[in-house]
């Protein structure tokens, strides 16, 4: 905008005050001078925005980044998004898909069954205090329902740890980063998969023998 305005000034400028030879050969230096400064100029941008791509790294993930509707993480690490919005106190206020044909693709017996039946499959008695380390590496999950409590630190390397099933027993576990869900893998053959779907509304998807299931949590004080 000021290269277009300076040089109109100049232009009027010169028609009225020089002769027709001289006002030509004026303005052609004129035009020349304000070329190379706006190439010199361009070429200072292009410098500057190839010194900045190097941090852009830092920036914080925009809505845009990914597709999914879901809220967008605080990290950048190694080109893996990871996020602490995890971190918090959570109850299961409901649950979707065949529970029933879940626990029975597990082999659990009929009274376990009807016990986990009883109890809604956890919605609204199950709780889950989740923490996030600071470095992304390990996720801590403090669970509560009746007849069961546990405390577990799990890392999220995909290493095996030694955990308990749903059913009490002795089981190793994998849990891995999926950009900012994480995955996990368990030695009775179930893959589960958390995600946020809001900031204050977790899911969990239980798949087994290809029956699946949800649990859904929401944020609570």
């Amino acid at each position: 905008f000021w290269l277009k305005f300076s040089n109109k000034c100049w232009l009027a400028w010169s028609s009225n005050n020089l002769s027709p030879r001289m006002g030509s050969v004026v303005r052609h230096i004129f035009l020349l001078c304000v070329a190379f400064a706006t190439l010199r100029s361009l070429g200072a941008r292009v410098q500057v925005d190839l010194e900045e791509t190097d941090h852009r790294a830092d920036i914080a993930a925009g809505p845009s980044l990914l597709s999914r509707a879901r809220p967008k993480v605080a990290h950048i690490e190694t080109g893996t998004l990871h996020t602490t919005k995890y971190n918090g106190h959570w109850l299961c206020d409901r649950t979707e898909g065949d529970f029933d044909g879940f626990l029975r693709a597990k082999k659990m017996n009929w009274f376990m069954r009807k016990m986990f039946h009883h109890i809604n499959y956890g919605a609204g008695k199950m709780r889950a205090e989740l923490t996030i380390a600071p470095d992304f590496s390990t996720m801590t999950m403090i669970t509560r329902a009746p007849m069961y409590k546990d405390d577990t630190t799990y890392p999220l390397d995909n290493s095996k740890y030694k955990t308990k099933s749903i059913d009490g027993q002795n089981i190793w576990a994998m849990l891995r980063w999926d950009g900012d869900d994480i995955l996990a893998n368990t030695e009775d053959g179930i893959d589960l998969r958390f995600f946020l779907y809001s900031d204050d509304e977790v899911h969990v998807v239980f798949t087994h023998s290809g029956v699946t299931c949800k649990q859904i949590y929401n944020r609570v004080e």
